[in-house]
């Protein structure tokens, strides 16, 4: 998935290669030009197809050989790349800035055990903001404009820092003098075994309390050092003289909606929320991010007491929303109502041959909010038109459908989405006024006051009528009858819409071929199937 940066120049993506092969091939063309040979534990790398995270370090390139790497790399879908303890100096800073600016994958770039001066450093610091994906770089502690360069990276991810206050002394911190403090901190609150025996209350007064040194220091963890954070940690699980009132735990799980009875509720779920949140942390490719551990806190804090959980996956999926942000499908349970496509068009024929049936197989970018279900549907119902619709609509309407407020909780199942078009409708992005509105405000009380006009636009693009592949026919499992009734509506170019576990390891797979069960965790993701491909 890739965004336009607008005022940024990083070449044609169309010249962007897929295949390790394709970029040997490119890196060996740039080294014939340059007069260089061709460094071969680049090219096995590059063979192995290993272009997503690229390590190279220890290595010495010399001039014109880091021009014909990080040239070829310019072309390939590289996320990571690291040039750790590779001598490089202000000349090679110079060739990084040049090639590797505004590259529309890269997002880590690891310059440890490298000698950078102040001119080098300059170099660094304008490829960083010439390249809006890249969110993090590593260097030396003694590297000349340290906080420059970090300041940088958070500009990066919308967050702009000066002076932020201590959350235990309140003396001015500027910049952020522990590296990763976001799960510093998660994993010191981990270590204290009286909050994973505390009383919900008391659990949800802490992470109020922890929102509300956040809002201080606009939505950032600022400690001056390490001693504070001990503290500050220490701290929140005695701030409690006296328990609020009990409030009643919510008839529903917090997370999937359902309203299982009493006695199938998870016991204590804001205790297993805190015991099992350093195994999800630990879990993760990336530390977390400053603007995930707002959201992880947003979270919890809106749950609070009246926090429920129907099972344990639940409460995992309810903290990996929080770390990675994404998603936003919430689990969808069967309905003996819903229309059965196989039942009204027997379509039982299993195709062999591949095929396709959408020509444009591109989704936007969600980032991090909660708008797979909505944007996948949307995207869906654009099948065939000109015309882009605006999936806040759709998610809002989906969330009315469903009954859950918009504002609080996450994400909406696939089934509430696909009513929603087929009794409100959708409207056209050009003609939306919610992309612009606080996720906060997006309700359906504000659009029957002040948003009649969207209605009346919306009515005239109601769909007709979905239909579940799920439970399949009889002699079929669910991968052929999604197969079947691809190939059976294929006239018609009809995709289906479904939902899985989406791991942050996938982006990164050979040829987007996924082992079996190799990855665990992930996020609920929607998504489109189109058709199939045999591959050999």
């Amino acid at each position: 998935l890739m965004d336009d940066f607008e005022g940024v120049e990083y070449g044609d993506p169309d010249d962007v290669v897929d295949s390790g092969e394709q970029v040997a091939e490119v890196y060996k063309a740039k080294c014939v030009d340059m007069g260089v040979r061709p460094i071969g534990s680049f090219l096995k790398l590059l063979k192995k197809g290993c272009v997503a995270e690229m390590v190279l370090d220890q290595s010495y390139f010399g001039d014109r050989g880091l021009a014909a790497v990080v040239s070829a790399l310019r072309r390939a879908k590289v996320v990571s790349l690291s040039l750790a303890d590779c001598s490089l100096t202000f000349e090679h800073a110079v060739i990084l800035r040049k090639e590797l600016a505004g590259h529309p994958y890269l997002t880590y770039l690891n310059l440890k055990k490298n000698t950078l001066g102040t001119q080098a450093a300059k170099g660094i610091i304008d490829l960083i903001s010439l390249t809006p994906r890249l969110v993090k770089v590593e260097v030396d502690p003694n590297t000349p404009k340290l906080q420059s360069i970090k300041q940088t990276c958070l500009a990066n991810m919308n967050i702009h820092i000066s002076i932020s206050t201590c959350v235990k002394c309140s003396r001015q911190v500027l910049g952020q003098p522990i590296e990763d403090i976001e799960n510093v901190f998660l994993k010191e609150l981990g270590k204290i075994s009286s909050v994973a025996t505390a009383t919900p209350e008391h659990i949800h007064a802490m992470w109020l309390s922890i929102q509300a040194s956040l809002h201080k220091n606009d939505y950032t963890l600022a400690v001056c050092d390490i001693e504070c954070l001990h503290e500050w940690v220490t701290s929140l699980t005695t701030f409690i003289s006296t328990p609020p009132v009990t409030v009643r735990p919510t008839p529903c799980c917090s997370y999937c909606m359902r309203a299982p009875t009493a006695t199938l509720l998870l016991p204590s779920p804001s205790s297993f929320l805190m015991s099992s949140l350093t195994a999800e942390v630990a879990k993760l490719p990336t530390p977390v991010s400053p603007s995930a551990f707002a959201r992880l806190v947003d979270i919890l804090a809106s749950t609070g007491s009246t926090l429920s959980l129907c099972s344990r996956t639940c409460g995992r999926a309810l903290l990996r929303q929080g770390l990675m942000g994404g998603g936003g499908l919430v689990p969808l349970h069967k309905d003996s109502r819903d229309w059965k496509v196989h039942e009204h068009f027997g379509l039982l024929k299993v195709p062999s041959d591949d095929f396709c049936n959408c020509e444009d197989a591109m989704l936007a970018d969600q980032g991090e909010c909660d708008l797979s279900a909505a944007l996948v549907v949307s995207r869906t119902c654009q099948h065939g038109e000109v015309e882009m619709y605006d999936p806040v609509y759709t998610f809002i309407a989906s969330r009315h459908i469903a009954q859950n407020d918009t504002a609080k909780g996450w994400g909406v199942d696939l089934r509430s989405a696909c009513l929603s078009i087929v009794k409100y409708g959708v409207i056209p992005a050009v003609s939306s006024t919610l992309k612009s509105v606080d996720r906060g405000q997006w309700s359906w009380e504000r659009l029957e006051n002040s948003g009649a006009e969207l209605h009346v636009i919306a009515a005239s693009r109601r769909k007709g009528a979905f239909y579940s592949v799920d439970p399949p026919p009889k002699g079929l499992d669910l991968f052929d009858a999604i197969r079947a009734a691809l190939w059976g509506l294929a006239p018609a170019k009809r995709p289906v819409v479904s939902g899985c576990k989406w791991r942050m390891q996938w982006i990164n797979l050979r040829d987007g071929v996924i082992p079996y069960n190799k990855f665990k965790g992930g996020l609920c993701q929607a998504v489109r199937i189109i058709g199939q491909k045999t591959i050999h």
